[in-house]
């Protein structure tokens, strides 16, 4: 099905906002005017060359934001994907369990929107990258070293959860809205490939975690 829809959208996606033939001129205008406003100009009528795609690869930064990513998408999913297995392990019943999963994700989604439209208004990403990653690794601190209070570890679920999953579409904005567009094209690309990379990593480490860390 996915192959299929990506058939689909194939003749219908426009790479530039010049090219959606779908918008009205005003809209097209407008879309134009934003995506200026955030990452400079479209720069359509560029063709990139042999010597740009070289250059991409001279840029550490790009390599540098993918292994920024990487890293908080690893550790991010390999929650998402075993939640429910690590909330049964502190003791709670099938039914609990599945009820104690929704909270931290509920928490995590009105902090990702603050998060978002406050990094918008200021136009600074960093500053709010730091803090959270911080009360990621203040969450998982307390996951390694506390074993025998469920309250002090069901909460710093919530810290590993929103720091890592407010962080995430922040860093890829990030590493994405600071290079040009010959740039920004293998940025979403290298992060695409990084992103379904993750799951042998992540199947791989759980299954080797002794199970009091799990």
């Amino acid at each position: 099905m996915t192959v299929g829809c990506a058939v689909v959208v194939f003749f219908f996606a426009a790479d530039f906002p010049e090219e959606a033939k779908w918008l009205s001129d005003g809209e097209r205008a407008f879309a134009k005017a934003r995506l200026a406003e955030d990452v400079g100009d479209s720069q359509l009528d560029v063709r990139p060359t042999c010597r740009d795609v070289l250059g991409v690869f001279k840029d550490f930064k790009i390599f540098l934001g993918g292994f920024m990513y990487f890293g908080l998408i690893v550790s991010g999913y390999g929650y998402a994907f075993f939640a429910p297995t690590i909330i049964r392990s502190f003791g709670y019943s099938p039914v609990k369990t599945q009820l104690y999963s929704v909270p931290p994700w509920a928490v995590t989604f009105a902090l990702s929107m603050v998060v978002a439209i406050a990094s918008d208004y200021y136009k600074r990403r960093y500053i709010f990258i730091l803090p959270l990653l911080l009360i990621s690794v203040v969450g998982i601190i307390v996951l390694l070293n506390v074993h025998d209070k469920v309250k002090a570890m069901y909460g710093a679920l919530f810290l590993v959860v929103m720091g890592q999953f407010s962080a995430n579409p922040i860093v890829a904005c990030w590493t994405m809205s600071n290079r040009e567009s010959i740039k920004v094209s293998f940025q979403l690309r290298r992060l695409t490939c990084l992103f379904n990379s993750r799951r042998a990593l992540e199947a791989r480490r759980w299954c080797r975690l002794p199970d009091w860390f799990r």
